[in-house]
């Protein structure tokens, strides 16, 4: 039953998701799904069955109603429908759709925090968190801002500081690189379980390299260059800038790991 539940999911992600662009498109769900799954077996969820559907579906069907890809007022629905077609209990169901309407960062903006009530939540927003940052997080950035024909970049425009949910889904002019600033830089720290806080040391170096490198960006006035650092230049600094802190962090990673390894062997 289990196993039928999870194909008909899948089924449902790339038919909704058929039309997203890739920032947002099934395949970011299948790797969600992955993600949060081995995050689940490293939080000792694995031991409960009902636990580990929770999160299976929870991470299949996170983005299918997602607020920026809604097309038609029914597609809102999609998820709760699927659910109830399934015939899926009441109380997996409630938790399910809670992990859902909840883990988005303009709800963490918002102030909802279920992650001591309800474990499976920091699981699945850890997964879905730890996709976002890093290379692939990089990438997804710059195609979902190429997808809304968004600036890359304009000194003139600034990060919105102190953001809320409301300022956070507001459809006003912004650039791709604002969104580092304004939500990828901040996700290390909001991470909930663990062994995503111990992922996030080496992905999100990645982002620290990519910062570095967008300060020492001079602006161009009147046909020249404010400053000497040429392209070339600033990712030669970003790298060298980089190579000592991702040192530092490639060796706290392996210490964490060889910690997480003794714990469950002496378990």
């Amino acid at each position: 039953m289990a196993a039928m539940t999870m194909r008909k999911a899948e089924e449902l992600v790339e038919k909704a998701m058929k039309g997203n662009d890739a920032s947002h498109d099934a395949w970011h769900v299948w790797r969600v799904r992955d993600l949060a799954l081995s995050i689940a077996r490293e939080e000792g969820l694995s031991s409960n069955s009902d636990s580990m559907e929770i999160v299976e579906l929870a991470a299949l069907l996170h983005d299918i109603g997602d607020y920026k890809y809604i097309r038609e007022p029914s597609d809102e629905k999609l998820v709760e429908n699927f659910l109830d077609e399934e015939g899926i209990e009441e109380t997996k169901k409630t938790k399910i759709l809670t992990i859902i309407n909840g883990m988005g960062f303009k709800d963490e903006l918002a102030g909802v925090a279920l992650c001591e009530s309800l474990p499976e939540f920091g699981v699945v927003q850890d997964a879905d968190r730890l996709d976002a940052i890093g290379a692939i997080g990089i990438a997804r950035c710059f195609t979902f801002g190429g997808s809304r024909n968004r600036v890359l970049h304009d000194p003139e425009i600034k990060p919105r500081t102190e953001l809320t949910k409301e300022q956070y889904i507001k459809k006003e002019e912004q650039t791709t690189i604002n969104h580092f600033h304004e939500k990828l830089l901040k996700l290390k720290k909001l991470m909930k379980t663990e062994v995503s806080l111990t992922a996030t040391l080496l992905d999100s170096e990645n982002l620290f390299r990519l910062n570095v490198g967008l300060k020492n960006i001079r602006r161009v006035e009147g046909g020249q260059r404010k400053g000497t650092s040429s392209w070339k230049s600033i990712l030669r600094s970003s790298m060298k800038s980089g190579m000592g802190q991702l040192e530092k962090l490639r060796m706290m990673h392996e210490e964490e790991k060889q910690r997480l390894c003794s714990t469950r062997f002496s378990l």
